[in-house]
């Protein structure tokens, strides 16, 4: 999964620079497991949280709930 936002920069907004909130991340967990993310301040917790309960839509990759079957949910397909 990635995500990035656009940071305005100079004078009125003049200039563009991405910033990565989210950079190649990836999980796999078993059924019935629990997880917890953990990492400093600033290192996308938040982001990856909103992003998995579609609060807010990633710039790539995907989320697959099950491999048994068709997955459920997909984010940006």
């Amino acid at each position: 999964m990635e995500k990035t936002y656009q940071r305005r920069r100079g004078f009125l907004g003049s200039s563009k620079s991405e910033v990565f909130a989210v950079n190649k991340i990836q999980f796999t967990f078993r059924e019935g497991e629990t997880i917890g993310l953990v990492g400093e301040s600033g290192s996308g917790k938040s982001t990856v949280a909103r992003c998995i309960v579609k609060l807010i839509s990633s710039d790539g990759g995907e989320i697959l709930y099950s491999k048994k079957t068709r997955p459920r949910w997909i984010v940006n397909p």
